[in-house]
């Protein structure tokens, strides 16, 4: 391959295109060409690319064709699972098909994600064996089944992935076959040689290219290179969520309960170290039951008194277990209790990472204990000093841009503080909203409160749903705005009402699709992600304008930090999160070129506050309008669309 990188894209675009019966798209041609020069001058891009365009092969080729090129790895990270399959099921291996028939080149594209993700032969062997507690003994006697049923997988499957099993799997169930890398024994496993995770690691580090998750990437960023194969060029797609992933990757937790768990691993193997534990484990809860759940701005001296006793305390544990000898039980059992400690001394360790650079708080855990929570504050320039400047990467999303700039995200990405030039490109969408959609902007109604909405706005919801005849997608900002909404619905309508945590969400996903009439409520795990193309989803209500809970501590030291640097608080750390989300729900609306729709946005405060506008930039160009009887005869005629298609396919 003779011809530049741009000219080996576009034709290898065209080929596949063909390849694949589709049809060109300028802005997929657009994307591709800028990304192919980005790759070529080593310098990074953010772009921009909306619903329709093909973004994946867009960077795909230009990406494969440099692994060739160059002979070195090249690395995709995503945020979703829906995405990763897409890749490696369908987009990677149509580029690697045409690659081999027209170049005569093989490509080896492969997934790599973090150790638990695989099942654990030894611990489903009855090894690595550790306190499991179930909630009831109903959950208990449904886990067991589980684990069962994961028996015999493990006999089927070629790769361990819980994400390739095809039924359904708690939480607590797969804990019990699957390990971190901590507790991994390696080279002294007895299934070392048939590892699902090494199997992974080895096919990753030997491909070609490679594609992960940001949580992995997150903990490549937070000072763990080894967890991923080198790599001369990188492309985050679903750029919007990195940030978030990358600082929930270093956080660490520290309460009673986990000493206590790690005490009691350690009892075994030394009974003076386990008590040493259990009177730190009642110091440091005492401390926090003093302190008031939140930001902690000051650092109280007995808490640091606790943490530096924790500290000693795990140094003469993991003495005393270094002087153990023993069977392979004993050596098993400490092992795990070393594991332990090693989360334990990461939470010490952050703890001691200079306090303006970290951001503290006092929470809960599920059980409601008090809690010490540990994050770095500044993770753009950890973005861009560890990652951005090190190769050239490519940001992409359908939602880099807010208030109709890159300039929210050149910053808070990191790619604007990297040592490595950079462009921005949006190359727009191949639907048109301004035809396809509408946005129904409702500034008659009251604004919302924090403790709820007033009777006006459930008549609104009713109205819209009724008007519609179902097929729509509920967006709220909170739990009890769901629950409220579908009991309100389920009273004044005779649809079916389908609730985020009734049932699984990929369930409700499928039962959604497979009515016109249905309804579907849920929170944020359904502002992304979710693909519903057709009348099927033909409506979208979002309750409120997004924005991040203002007593969150990590919003609050965010704040305080933009307001120490003198910029605007609530613009950076409020209203650019929220124009993301807000573009994120909207984009649920339009999945496919002849979707046709309505947003309706029930928060007057978009035509109100002096931040409407921003947030209205941020979003796809619908036609607007504010006109609630406008937009209940669209969608009754889009509901009777939908109607006679559904009778049209049964009659069929």
């Amino acid at each position: 391959m003779t011809d530049s990188l741009s000219e080996a894209s576009a034709a290898l675009l065209a080929d596949v295109v063909r390849r694949a019966g589709g049809v060109r798209r300028p802005q997929q041609e657009e994307m591709l060409a800028a990304v192919a020069q980005a790759l070529t001058d080593e310098t990074n891009l953010l772009v921009q690319a909306g619903t329709g365009v093909g973004k994946s092969l867009a960077y795909l080729i230009p990406l494969l064709l440099r692994s060739v090129e160059e002979e070195s790895g090249q690395l995709i990270s995503t945020s979703s699972l829906a995405l990763q399959r897409q890749i490696i099921s369908q987009d990677g291996p149509l580029v690697q098909e045409a690659l081999a028939e027209t170049a005569g080149v093989e490509v080896d594209l492969q997934l790599l994600k973090g150790w638990s993700n695989y099942l654990c032969r030894y611990r489903l062997s009855g090894g690595l064996q550790e306190e499991f507690l179930w909630e009831d003994r109903q959950s208990a006697k449904a886990g067991e089944a589980e684990v069962a049923r994961l028996q015999d997988w493990s006999n089927e499957t070629e790769t361990g992935d819980r994400d390739d099993v095809d039924f359904p799997v708690s939480a607590s169930a797969w804990r019990q076959v699957s390990v971190s890398k901590r507790e991994c024994l390696g080279s002294g496993c007895p299934y070392v040689e048939d590892c699902f995770p090494a199997q992974a690691r080895e096919r990753a580090f030997g491909a070609d290219v490679v594609v992960t998750n940001h949580s992995l990437l997150g903990i490549y960023v937070n000072g763990r290179p080894e967890v991923l194969p080198e790599f001369s060029a990188l492309v985050v797609d679903e750029a919007h969520d990195l940030v978030s992933r990358v600082r929930n990757q270093g956080t660490e937790q520290l309460s009673g309960g986990q000493i206590g768990t790690v005490a009691r691993a350690v009892r075994p193997l030394s009974t003076s170290a386990a008590a040493s534990l259990e009177r730190v484990r009642d110091r440091l809860e005492t401390e926090l039951d003093q302190l008031r759940p939140g930001l902690l701005s000051l650092r109280p001296d007995s808490l640091r008194g606790a943490l530096s006793e924790l500290d000693q305390a795990l140094q003469e544990a993991k003495s005393e277990l270094g002087s153990k000898t023993g069977g392979a039980k004993q050596q098993e059992q400490a092992h795990l209790a070393r594991a332990r400690m090693e989360g334990l001394a990461a939470a010490v360790e952050s703890w001691g990472a200079d306090p303006a650079e970290t951001i503290t708080w006092v929470g809960t855990t599920l059980n409601g204990s008090a809690q010490l929570n540990l994050a770095p504050l500044h993770v753009s320039q950890l973005l861009g000093q560890r990652l951005f400047s090190a190769q050239p990467s490519i940001l992409t999303s359908a939602t880099l841009t807010a208030g109709g700039t890159f300039e929210p995200a050149r910053w808070q990405s990191g790619i604007g503080l990297a040592s490595r030039a950079h462009e921005a490109v949006d190359v727009g969408t191949s639907f048109t909203p301004e035809q396809q959609g509408i946005l129904y902007l409702a500034t008659h109604l009251s604004e919302p409160t924090p403790t709820g909405r007033g009777d006006e706005f459930y008549t609104e919801l009713v109205e819209l749903v009724e008007a519609a005849g179902g097929g729509m997608l509920g967006l709220f900002s909170s739990t009890q705005g769901v629950l409220e909404a579908a009991e309100y619905l389920r009273a004044h309508t005779d649809l079916e009402i389908l609730v985020q945590g009734e049932d699984s969400l990929p369930a409700l996903v499928r039962s959604f699709s497979a009515s016109v009439n249905a309804c579907l409520l849920g929170t944020m795990s359904l502002w992304q992600g979710v693909d519903v193309p057709g009348l099927t989803c033909r409506l979208v209500v979002i309750d409120r304008i997004p924005f991040p809970r203002p007593n969150d501590p990590i919003v609050q030291a965010q704040s305080r930090a933009a307001a120490a640097a003198g910029r605007n608080p609530f613009y950076e750390v409020s209203v650019v999160p929220a124009a993301t989300m807000l573009a994120q729900g909207a984009g649920r609306l339009l999945r496919s070129s002849s979707d046709q729709g309505v947003i309706a946005l029930l928060d007057s405060r978009i035509g109100s506050r002096s931040y409407g506008g921003f947030l209205r930039k941020s979003l796809p160009p619908f036609w607007t309008t504010t006109d609630p009887q406008i937009v209940r005869d669209a969608l009754r005629r889009l509901g009777a669309r939908a109607n006679e298609r559904e009778k049209k396919d049964a009659d069929s």
